[in-house]
């Protein structure tokens, strides 16, 4: 599932991936690696900031809406797929369903588009 082709999908300002912002972003049916460049990309470039607590992450609905669409991997941009705040109802529902949280990703140099 780690293998194959993804998607790399620009979340703009949105503060969390909830299930409305997910619908408005360009996510084709039958997609089944999405990886989310929010705008804690930019916290890349902060080297020695240290770990930051607002990063855009995924809701428990928008978790959701990606199991409804049949997604098997979602990866994002900081260091966790859930918000800090709350970030264990996401994971729940990604895990249980069997999605891949893919964390961590440096895509500040990347281009929203496909990929191999």
């Amino acid at each position: 599932m780690l293998i194959g082709p993804a998607l790399v999908v620009d979340a703009g300002d949105a503060d969390a991936l909830t299930a409305e912002v997910l619908a408005s972003l360009p996510i084709p049916a039958g997609t089944q690696r999405v990886l989310f460049k929010t705008r804690s990309s930019e916290l890349w470039n902060q080297a020695g900031a240290g770990f930051v607590e607002d990063f855009v992450a995924l809701t428990a609905d928008g978790a959701q809406w990606l199991v409804n669409r049949g997604v098997r991997l979602a990866g994002i941009d900081y260091l966790s797929v859930g918000p800090f705040s709350d970030p264990v109802p996401c994971h729940q529902i990604l895990l249980a369903a069997g999605v891949i949280a893919v964390e961590g990703l440096d895509l500040r140099n990347i281009a929203p588009g496909e990929y191999q």
